[in-house]
């Protein structure tokens, strides 16, 4: 009996490895234990097209739109327990959005299978296995960084993808029977371009024939509006931008602001050396990360300043810099000229420079302009009053010029409020005017305003009317014995 249990026990323990043996199914030994999957990432500019969403075939789709990107980072997660587990009481699709939704909860979950980054055209791509723990394979699909070389405003969906994969006809709009050996994908994004406009041109009088130059003067201010498209990724990334205008602007610090409008401790904003600034987001803060992906509008005014260059080009550009990646600079299609006139004081016999003659500039409303003298001895406009003021005086300087910068074309009047000395005759009011045209500082004529000097007479009961005095009778003397002389002979 012993010998028999024994015979039975030994029987009971090796059969299953023939019941295993006898129904077990037979391994294909052409099938990969990992199968590729290629991403092909793909970005669209402002918007998606009209057929978005597309489903993906699993198969490559040379038709498909958008343009490849490179520089984008892909992290495939191992999601194979969370997606069996959804899949158990629901179908694969709300087994997909379960997973989705779990990761976004809480990423930190998640444990990362593989990070890819794209190149040569878009492509990332993964070897993962068909089977994990067991069961089927599932994984999910992160684009966890964008290229700093793009402003991604919207990142690709999330993907999960479960295997086997069977190839999916689009025409029919359901899935075939032909399991595909290797997989390829198609994630899309969406880019925007940043954008920079002059909000108050009609304040500005056009000069350009292509429309895209206009005519100012100091005082006047330009407001700007920046407009950029922050990144999908905001919360991970540093983020600035840098304007740079030309040498003869500056911003005006008062009239920064932002839309929507920032708390202040959410970002910096610094003055540059050469009149520009820089904006940087704090990527910590709740108001910066809820723009991810939104439009953040940056208004402020340029002016120009005291050491402004007639006839150059004025404007500025934008840069933004995302991470360590400075991106494409941006600046608006319109640009600024101004002008002014060279005017030199002289005298009008000898053509001497005269200093100290002193003059008020008129517009042709009869406003009165306030100059600065800036540091190439030229005198800058600051603004017209209605009246004279300290500031509207400008004075022949030592070479005798009176460079009058900052202007508008039009025509103005110089009146001379006090001769250069009192040996020179002043000139009446009204008499002198000069014309402005953007573009001729430096090639029109110089005015030359010349001044009488006045004629020179003796003195009365001075010293010198008696050595005239003296002469006088000396010629007078001496004609009178001439004259007799000459009767005397006469007579003989």
């Amino acid at each position: 009996m012993k010998k028999l249990w024994k015979s039975i026990f030994a029987t009971l323990l090796i059969l299953p490895i023939f019941i295993g043996l006898i129904f077990a199914k037979p391994v294909d030994a052409t099938t990969p234990a990992t199968v590729p999957v290629t991403l092909h990432k793909m970005v669209f500019k402002d918007a998606f097209p009209d057929d978005y969403p597309r489903q993906n075939t699993g198969d490559v789709m040379p038709d498909f739109a958008g343009t490849p990107l490179d520089g984008a980072e892909f992290t495939a997660y191992d999601v194979t327990t969370n997606y069996q587990a959804a899949l158990a009481n629901s179908d694969q699709a709300s087994a997909q959005q379960a997973v989705i939704a779990a990761y976004q909860a809480d990423p930190a979950a998640f444990t990362a299978k593989a990070t890819v980054t794209t190149a040569n055209g878009g492509l990332a791509l993964f070897d993962l296995e068909k089977v994990s723990g067991g069961k089927d394979a599932a994984y999910l699909f992160i684009e966890t960084a964008t290229p700093a070389t793009t402003t991604v405003t919207q990142k690709a969906l999330p993907l999960v993808l479960a295997f086997p994969v069977f190839k999916f006809d689009t025409e029919t709009n359901t899935f075939t029977e032909t399991e595909l050996d290797a997989v390829h994908l198609y994630p899309k994004n969406i880019t925007a371009e940043d954008t920079k406009t002059v909000q108050n041109l009609t304040d500005f009088t056009m000069i350009g024939t292509d429309g895209t130059l206009y005519n100012m003067e100091r005082g006047q201010k330009v407001n700007f509006r920046v407009t950029l498209n922050i990144p999908a990724d905001i919360a991970d990334i540093k983020y600035s931008v840098t304007d740079t205008p030309s040498a003869g602007l500056t911003l005006v610090a008062d009239t920064f602001a932002t839309t929507p409008a920032l708390a202040t401790a959410s970002y910096t904003l610094t003055s540059n050396a050469d009149g520009g600034f820089t904006f940087a987001l704090d990527e910590s803060k709740d108001d910066v990360k809820a723009l991810a992906g939104k439009t953040l509008i940056l208004d402020y005014q340029m002016e120009l300043t005291k050491d402004l260059v007639p006839d150059t080009i004025e404007g500025n550009i934008a840069t933004v810099k995302i991470g360590d990646t400075t991106q494409p600079s941006f600046e608006p299609k319109e640009d600024f000229e101004t002008g002014g006139k060279k005017i030199l004081k002289i005298d009008k016999h000898s053509g001497k420079t005269l200093a100290g003659a002193e003059f008020i500039v008129l517009n042709a409303a009869g406003k009165y302009g306030e100059f600065e003298l800036n540091a190439k001895n030229e005198y800058a406009l600051i603004g017209w009053v209605d009246g004279e003021t300290a500031k509207t005086k400008v004075a022949s300087l030592a070479d005798g010029t009176v460079n009058v910068i900052g202007l508008k074309d039009g025509t103005y009047t110089l009146n001379e409020t006090k001769a250069p000395s009192d040996q020179y005759v002043a000139i009446p009011d009204g008499t002198i005017t000069f014309v402005v045209k953007a573009g001729t500082y430096t090639t029109a004529a110089v005015i030359d305003v010349p001044n009488t000097p006045k004629g020179l007479l003796p003195s009365t009961g001075g010293n010198g009317i008696y050595a005239f005095i003296g002469i006088g009778a000396m010629l007078m003397v001496g004609a009178y014995f001439w004259f007799k002389k000459s009767k005397e002979q006469a007579e003989i």
